[in-house]
């Protein structure tokens, strides 16, 4: 984005040619960065579509065409896509969609697939999600001795719409002590009765991506106990999914918290995180990120997020490094 905008801004001081007509013309140029970032975001950093309209309006024709000729087939290898694991295939159409990007890890150089743009990213996330989200699909997935760790990594979230496996997550769950208590506090799912646990339906949030219109906006009365939202971010900062459930908090100062009483007030947020990596602290960045969107999602979030009791639930494949001692995080040790 960086080496997109130094060429933008050479452009247009080639084109007004002196300091004082750039800087009188300071509110058009701003406008029209506007427009190249939102294209940016829409069909993905080429220069050869952003800064023409004519292959620009062309470009989001072939986009539209390709993610309407996805089908079943092409569903495992946009997981795979979404999730960094499949080698480049040239097959005519994949570059409209998914483009070519450099992976290191030292000394291994490899070239993997992502999506050609966060508009495109999104549109695969909610694809792919109400693809495999299916009820005979997760079933299916479930059932397996050792399921895939790539999608447990990105699904495994799903699991949490089968009381079944919810209490067995509940029985061998593992809680860490918090560096603010001096006791270990149990899971909220552990003091619920077993339909209350689970989440029963899923919903996935469309959110904004730069200017672009129909992001999901809503007040915390639209919020339901028992769905499990995911947003359709392929880069969703802190966590994968999450879900409301009622019950009150634990502890007794969390009861008497100050500000109105909203209609949330008694609920938890259960905040899913899939990953087989072994590093799990959130950053301030992630937190800053994280608080951002909600608030774009929930209008009087501001509100909510201090009535809420939070709970954190990591899910690692039995592969992974298991947790030794609370995650950390900079901005959110209090919760």
């Amino acid at each position: 984005m960086l080496e997109m905008k130094a060429f933008f801004v050479r452009r247009e001081w080639c084109r007004c040619r002196t300091c004082e007509t750039y800087q009188a013309c300071g509110a058009e140029i701003e406008q029209r960065w506007s427009v190249v970032e939102q294209r940016i975001a829409e069909v993905g950093p080429m220069l050869r579509y952003v800064f023409d309209d004519t292959e620009y309006n062309e470009r989001c024709s072939d986009v539209f065409v390709a993610l309407s000729n996805i089908n079943d087939v092409d569903m495992v290898r946009y997981m795979r896509v979404l999730l960094f694991r499949i080698p480049w295939v040239e097959d005519g159409t994949a570059h409209q969609i998914i483009k070519l990007v450099r992976a290191t890890s030292d000394p291994v150089e490899d070239c993997q697939n992502f999506p050609s743009s966060e508009v495109i990213g999104a549109k695969l996330k909610s694809f792919v999600v109400n693809h495999f989200f299916r009820r005979s699909y997760l079933a299916k997935t479930l059932n397996t001795p050792d399921p895939d760790a790539e999608v447990l990594e990105k699904f495994g979230s799903c699991a949490f719409m089968y009381e079944s496996v919810v209490d067995k997550v509940v029985e061998k769950m593992r809680c860490r002590p918090s560096a603010l208590l001096s006791h270990m506090r149990d899971s909220v799912l552990s003091r619920l009765r077993a339909a209350a646990r689970y989440a029963k339906y899923y919903q996935v949030i469309a959110f904004k991506v730069g200017d672009q219109r129909g992001g999901a906006s809503l007040e915390s009365r639209d919020l339901r106990t028992g769905v499990l939202y995911i947003p359709d971010l392929v880069n969703f900062p802190v966590l994968d999914a999450f879900y409301f459930v009622d019950a009150p908090p634990q502890d007794a100062t969390a009861v008497g918290r100050a500000g109105a009483r909203c209609a949330c007030a008694n609920w938890t947020i259960v905040c899913l995180q899939m990953t087989n990596q072994d590093n799990h602290d959130t950053t301030t960045g992630a937190v800053v990120g994280f608080m951002a969107r909600m608030r774009e999602w929930i209008r009087d979030w501001d509100v909510v997020k201090e009535q809420l009791s939070w709970e954190m639930i990591y899910v690692q494949h039995r592969d992974a490094k298991a947790m030794d001692r609370k995650q950390v995080s900079a901005m959110a040790d209090r919760r």
